[in-house]
Formats: structure tokens, C-alpha cells, sequence
């Protein structure tokens, strides 16, 4: 019986993804031919839907809605946060699916980029940047739009399980020659990740996904979740400064690239404590946008899964 239980579920596993990939495919293939100006509409309708059918997922974005701003929002407000932010994935999903298929010049007009000064500066040492960042707002177009301006960026990032969207993830992104550096194998990641610094690129690390490998905990949004220590520890090994990067949706669908000045580490010589201390500042920056723009975060992950609550 239970041989024939262990079947069936990997079956089920099979038909499913089969049936994501099916479905990617579909989006895929209207975000490439509708006309642009139909292309967030479209999005947004595919979001809102979102927000009905995925009932497991949805369960776990309101309960961290409420980790993060139970004590000041109303349940209401909350799921209103939930839906806008559903509306935007959806956008972004198409966004992806067309920016990479447009000419260069074309996606340049489509962003603004504030602070680009901090960027050009940092990259002036010639010891690489590592472009600290969330999953806030459509942070995978950013690779587009640095492409049209000649810098060399490499996104860190955990690949989806399905294993056909992640080939294709690889090839769109190979395509335009923006770096992939897949976050497993860990070994290959760092060593990946420490050849991008010394040829002076930018690195784009996400810092806010589940570490539950990881063994520091800093406090987001007042409770502590485990973070992964990379940034930090990278900056400390190269001297890579850390440069604070986020990309902001505005109500007229155009993106504005937010890039703060370098992060000064704090070096006391107890390096366990240091790791710690700049990791939570790092953090900190990052509980900073999600709170100003809350609607743009990707709030179906679980981040807080060690309180047991997220």
C-alpha cells in the first residue's frame, strides 16, 4: 500500500509540473505577441486571479503580512497589500517574458535610475560591486536594462524546481549575456560568485530568501529569521564594496532603479561579531523598502520559517 501511495504522489508530482510548464508556456507565448500597450492589463488580470486560486500560497503571504504589520494594519488592508502585490507579480511575469525579447534601446526608455552615480563610483575601485537587493519589485528586468548600459551583472539566484522554466530562465538571461550563478551547488556558487569580483562585475544577491542552513539569525521586522552571511563575508574577503540596489514599480507602470551609496562595514576585529552585526544592518535596509513599498514585495515566500510562524 504504501509502495503504491509513494507512486501515486510522485505521479501527481509528474503531471503537475507538467501542467506548470504548460502553463508558463501559454503566458509565455501571449506576453510575446499581444501588443504592448495590453501587456500590464493583462498582467494584473492574471494576479488578481491569482489571488482566488492559489488558496495554500495565499494562507502563507497573509500570515506574513501579519508577522510584519499585524500590530498596525487592519486584516483588510492587509489583504489589499496581498492583491496589489499579486497584480504586480503578474505584471512582472509578462514584463520578464517580453523585456528580453526587445531591442535594447527600447527597454532603456522603459526605466529611470536614481543614485547611478553610487554605482559608478563603487566600480571605480575595481574590486567589484555586490549589489545588495530583495524581492521587491521586477528585480529580474534589472539585468535588461544594466545590459543596455554596458555594465556586467550576475544575479544570484535559486532556480525553480521545475526544471524546464529553469532552463529557460538560463537561456533568456544567456542570451542578452547577463551572468547566472545558481545558489546550489554552494561550493560552485562562491567560487562562481568570487571570479565575478575580481573581474570587477556586479554581484546581485537577494538577501531576503529562507536560510535555514544558514547559522545567524537577525531580527526582520522585529522577529529572527535566519540570513544568509555572504554579502557580508564576501565584502570582508575582497573588499567588494556593498551597494544597496532596488527596482520600484510607479503607478504608470514605468520602473525607477533605487542605488544608495556603498554600505560601510563595521570592523572591529572579533570577526563572528562583525559578520553578525553587518548582516543585521543589511537587513535592516532591506525591512526599510519592503516597509515603504509593501505592495511590491514577494510575499508568498516563507521568511520567517524558524519562528514557527511564517
Amino acid at each position: 500500500m504504501n509502495g503504491r501511495k509513494g507512486v501515486m504522489v510522485v505521479w501527481r508530482r509528474w503531471i503537475e509540473q507538467r501542467l506548470i510548464w504548460f502553463l508558463f508556456r501559454f503566458v509565455a507565448f501571449l506576453a510575446r505577441r499581444i501588443p504592448f500597450r495590453y501587456l500590464h492589463s493583462l498582467g494584473a488580470r492574471i494576479g488578481g486571479l491569482s489571488f482566488y486560486l492559489l488558496r495554500k500560497r495565499k494562507g502563507i503571504a497573509l500570515e506574513n503580512l501579519r508577522l510584519a504589520f499585524g500590530q498596525t494594519r487592519s486584516e483588510n488592508e492587509l489583504k489589499e497589500i496581498l492583491k496589489a502585490s499579486l497584480k504586480n507579480l503578474g505584471k512582472g511575469l509578462l514584463e520578464v517574458l517580453r523585456y528580453y525579447f526587445l531591442p535594447p534601446h527600447f527597454v532603456a526608455g522603459l526605466f529611470d535610475i536614481e543614485g547611478e552615480e553610487n554605482l559608478k563610483e563603487a566600480l571605480k575601485q575595481g574590486k567589484g560591486v555586490i549589489a545588495l537587493s530583495a524581492h521587491l519589485g521586477n528585480f529580474m528586468i534589472i539585468g535588461a536594462k544594466f545590459v543596455s548600459q554596458n555594465y556586467p551583472l550576475n544575479y544570484v539566484i535559486r532556480l525553480p524546481h521545475e526544471r524546464n522554466i529553469a532552463r529557460f530562465i538560463e537561456s533568456i538571461l544567456n542570451k542578452v549575456h547577463v551572468g547566472l550563478i545558481p545558489d546550489r551547488p554552494r561550493i560552485a556558487c562562491v567560487k562562481k560568485s568570487l571570479e565575478c569580483l575580481r573581474r570587477n562585475e556586479i554581484l546581485f544577491i537577494q538577501l531576503d530568501i529562507s536560510a535555514i542552513d544558514s547559522r545567524v539569525s537577525v531580527e526582520f521586522f522585529g522577529l529572527p529569521v535566519a540570513t544568509y552571511t555572504g554579502p557580508v563575508i564576501f565584502s570582508m574577503k575582497t573588499g567588494s564594496p556593498i551597494v544597496p540596489m532596488f527596482i520600484i514599480r510607479d503607478s504608470a507602470d514605468r520602473h525607477k532603479i533605487i542605488i544608495d551609496p556603498p554600505v560601510e562595514l563595521v570592523v572591529s576585529g572579533d570577526r563572528e561579531k562583525d559578520i553578525l552585526l553587518n548582516t543585521s544592518r543589511l537587513s535592516k535596509i532591506i525591512e526599510s523598502y519592503v516597509s515603504r513599498y509593501p505592495e511590491q514585495w514577494f510575499w508568498l515566500h516563507r521568511r520567517w520559517k524558524r519562528t514557527g510562524r511564517g
